[in-house]
């Protein structure tokens, strides 16, 4: 049966120095094998303290005898993104060339991520991160970074169209394509901070998840980024109402920047307009091409809404203190 939360009363009790004491639960301590006079780690938040054990790595291993060759890319993945340290896969037959090929292209995807052991019949691969050194300035700028890569794709992306520049256009393919890589690294550091609290460097769980919808949206605007360059790269003329659309993208997603790095409203209310004019444009897309014009730009408001709801919305302590002090 899988591990549930368990909840517990208990009751503070002083002790002297001014301290104060509370037992923990007995079934806790034998699960974890802990014994009289162990240490434990201790992080005290907002209305929540946390008590943990060191953590331990962890380790999955894949049987290969047991799963179709064709989907262990996307289980590497999965782990990988979930904060898995190590990976081993194993089969009773030695592994085929072609196999092990296959999950070193995977593994050069996949920041931080290495094989550190090969037989004729296993790999094992180790995942590093810098989550345990992080703190929330550093984490802010690596979003704030990628915001920019963001604004330096469609700025580039507005030139290649207006220009129908084939060559800026093949570049900006493999710039979207490496994009992938910084956004499972971001989504496995919010997920070991989801996980572990000792790694965790927000003040509440609403600020977690607001990133990670920050990162899902980002990565999802980049896709389909992605997708309208390889329209426009294999097409010999450009609909020219995509040349017309395409300084709104790159308009909306630098006051998606700005919005980000100064929390100034203005930026919400240009970007609001913008997405509005391209929409009543593309009313009825005509072509595939006009439909991921719409969809980079919706994703661009939905980009505004993740930073509205990080900066803007009220921490739920705050809003309690103020009912009280009224009272």
């Amino acid at each position: 049966m899988a591990d549930v939360n368990r909840w517990f009363r208990r009751r503070l009790q002083k002790i002297t120095h001014g301290s104060y004491i509370v037992s923990l639960p007995a079934e806790w301590i034998q699960k974890e094998g802990l014994r009289p006079h162990d240490e434990v780690n201790i992080i005290a938040s907002d209305g929540v303290i946390y008590v943990f054990t060191m953590r331990k790595p962890e380790k999955v291993n894949i049987n290969l005898d047991e799963i179709p060759i064709s989907i262990i890319k996307y289980i590497i993945l999965a782990y990988y993104m979930q904060g898995g340290d190590e990976i081993f896969i194993y089969s009773r037959r030695p592994i085929s060339a072609e196999v092990k090929r296959n999950i070193r292209e995977t593994i050069k995807s996949l920041r931080g991520a290495s094989i550190s052991d090969v037989t004729l019949s296993s790999l094992t691969i180790k995942m590093e991160d810098d989550v345990a050194y992080l703190n929330k300035k550093l984490f802010e700028e690596k979003i704030e970074n990628k915001f920019k890569y963001l604004v330096n794709i469609f700025t580039d992306l507005e030139r290649s169209i207006v220009d129908n520049d084939k060559e800026v256009m093949e570049e900006l393919l493999e710039r979207t394509a490496d994009f992938d890589t910084e956004y499972r690294y971001l989504i496995r550091l919010i997920s070991k901070m989801a996980q572990y609290p000792q790694y965790n460097i927000f003040e509440s769980p609403r600020e977690l998840i607001a990133y990670a919808s920050l990162i899902k949206d980002m990565s999802r605007s980049v896709y389909h980024t992605n997708k309208l360059i390889k329209i426009c790269h294999t097409s010999d003329k450009i609909n020219i109402k995509i040349k017309e659309l395409s300084q709104y993208i790159s308009s909306i997603y630098s006051n998606v920047y700005n919005l980000y790095k100064t929390q100034d409203l203005k930026f919400a209310e240009e970007i609001k307009q913008h997405y509005l004019t391209v929409k009543s444009r593309l009313e009825e897309p005509k072509d595939l091409s006009e439909y991921e014009i719409r969809r980079i730009c919706a994703y661009g408001v939905a980009l505004m809404d993740d930073i509205l709801n990080l900066f803007l919305v009220p921490r739920k302590i705050k809003t309690l203190n103020l009912i009280n002090n009224a009272g």
